[in-house]
């Protein structure tokens, strides 16, 4: 099977961090995704956040190695780009934010993530909003 790519995506919520609301979630329906090298890649990431405008992370984990982030969007940019290959497209609407990886080659292999924080910006908010008292 020379050639052949397997993308994995597990569903990956930052529900650890203080302030996080359980219906802060995402879900990532395809759980594999078989493909040549040189195709285009889809990875689908629906969100559910009560948030407007949450922060939104790509992590990719390769095999026996720790995961690593791929690009984020802090919730104000529509499309966000890692290198020449790499993208994800915000639709707020929809509350979708995919993982598009143009020419997929072998090492491209691996676990992909899509993890979400509403919190962040909150603590920031919240923190200034100290520091002016």
């Amino acid at each position: 099977l020379t050639g052949l790519i397997i993308l994995h995506s597990q569903q990956f919520t930052l529900s650890s961090v203080t302030g996080v609301s359980m219906a802060d979630t995402v879900t990532q329906p395809k759980s594999h995704l078989f493909m040549k090298e040189g195709e285009f890649a889809l990875l689908d990431c629906e969100y559910e956040s009560t948030d407007a405008s949450p922060y939104l992370f790509w992590y990719v984990q390769h095999p026996e190695k720790t995961p690593q982030l791929i690009l984020k969007n802090l919730g104000f940019e529509e499309r966000v780009t890692s290198g020449t290959r790499f993208s994800a497209t915000l639709n707020k609407k929809d509350r979708q934010n995919p993982l598009e990886i143009s020419d997929v080659t072998v090492s491209d292999s691996g676990l992909y993530f899509c993890a979400l924080s509403a919190t962040m910006r909150q603590n920031a908010q919240d923190a200034m909003q100290e520091q002016m008292l």
